[in-house]
């Protein structure tokens, strides 16, 4: 089955883009990622982004709600969810923006088994510490990107991809 993005009514299947342009998207995303006033943006090329990857991505955004949900489909009744909260800034590196309790709040709220805040950078201190006290991975745009360019070439499974998401 084809992977899809939705955004309220609108579904489109990733058949139906060029896989050619993945440098143009990973551009989109570097480009919104690193301008804290196109946050909304970001988030919609984040949800394209692990579309790509073979994720049922589902742009949610508004207030109250997580970012981004991903489904993953592993066939015979398995799945797994992820939250993303996608934190846009023009200073390069987020450090004190991420609101944990709300990132475990969603967690729950979408009955989601992985949390990923994705950044341009991360600044340092307690923040490593904070993300692996509330089981959420740090992931970078350039990492998201990397895996963007070897999806292209060799691409891996969802259940692959669960390892990008845990915390152990």
């Amino acid at each position: 089955e084809p992977s899809t993005v939705s955004s309220g009514d609108l579904e489109v299947s990733l058949e139906t883009i060029a896989t050619g342009d993945i440098e143009q998207l990973i551009g989109r995303l570097e480009s919104t990622g690193n301008d804290g006033s196109q946050h909304e943006q970001f988030e919609i090329e984040t949800a394209e982004a692990f579309g790509r990857l073979g994720f049922h991505a589902q742009w949610l955004g508004k207030s109250g709600r997580t970012d981004v949900l991903l489904e993953a489909e592993l066939g015979r009744g398995a799945s797994y969810r992820v939250i993303v909260d996608c934190k846009s800034t023009w200073r390069g590196a987020v450090s004190n923006q991420i609101d944990w309790d709300t990132i475990d709040e969603h967690r729950e709220q979408h009955q989601a088994d992985y949390a990923v805040v994705l950044a341009p950078d991360f600044g340092g201190g307690r923040l490593t510490d904070r993300a692996r006290n509330h089981e959420t991975v740090l992931l970078k745009i350039d990492d998201l990107a990397e895996l963007l360019r070897l999806h292209q070439e060799t691409p891996l499974t969802l259940d692959d991809y669960r390892l990008l998401f845990t915390t152990e």
